[in-house]
């Protein structure tokens, strides 16, 4: 018998490589509107940040508006970006984990921060969104998000995957072990995951 019902994933970060087209969409933006150019190592620490408050650190007096401009000018960026690379925009094996966790019977389910246009684009180009039952996204806390999720789910036969302090505290918020995705972007500093997978075939047997 297998041990869960229900996996719950973040997507950025965890499934997604989605870095490089932040990066680059990023830098193109940041241009157009003579801010300082962003570097990648600031730009992996604080992964995981939903675009407006990522430019809120970042360009911290820049002003509400021109957050707003450069959502609008970034998210067709990263879009496109995204469309070139396919289902390389998913880290290596990811995808035949979610296929071989959805044949077994599991319900896949996706909470993201990021807004609806970006996690179904990169759901879509990597091939995978059929394979989701439930898609929760534009929130900057997920607890609430996880919670609507689970709508139906006994929450002793679930379970969160993630790479942040934000995927443990919503999994822990909601009684769900929160497993980390080593093959993603885990580092030091992201909370206490249960445990950390290194790659998706480990976490599929974990979660099998």
């Amino acid at each position: 018998m297998r041990k869960y019902d229900a996996v719950i994933f973040d997507l950025d970060g965890t499934l997604v490589d989605s870095l490089e087209s932040d990066v680059e969409s990023l830098a193109r933006c940041a241009r157009k509107f003579g801010l300082p150019p962003v570097p990648r190592e600031t730009s992996l620490r604080l992964f995981g940040l939903s675009n407006m408050d990522f430019y809120r650190v970042v360009f911290p007096d820049a002003g509400e508006a021109v957050y707003e401009r450069l959502l609008r000018m970034q998210l067709p960026l990263q879009s496109e970006i995204a469309r070139e690379m396919g289902e390389r925009v998913l880290f290596p094996g990811v995808k035949e984990m979610l296929e071989q966790l959805k044949s077994a019977g599991l319900r896949l389910f996706i909470a993201s921060t990021g807004t609806r246009e970006h996690v179904y684009d990169f759901l879509t180009f990597g091939g995978v969104l059929p394979l989701f039952e439930r898609v929760g996204f534009d929130e900057p806390v997920k607890d609430a998000m996880t919670a609507r999720l689970l709508e139906g789910v006994d929450p002793a036969r679930a379970v969160f995957v993630g790479d942040s302090g934000k995927d443990v505290q919503a999994a822990h918020a909601n009684g769900l072990p929160a497993l980390g995705a080593g093959f993603g972007y885990v580092y030091s500093g992201d909370g206490q995951f249960d445990a950390v997978y290194d790659t998706p075939a480990e976490l599929a047997r974990a979660l099998l």
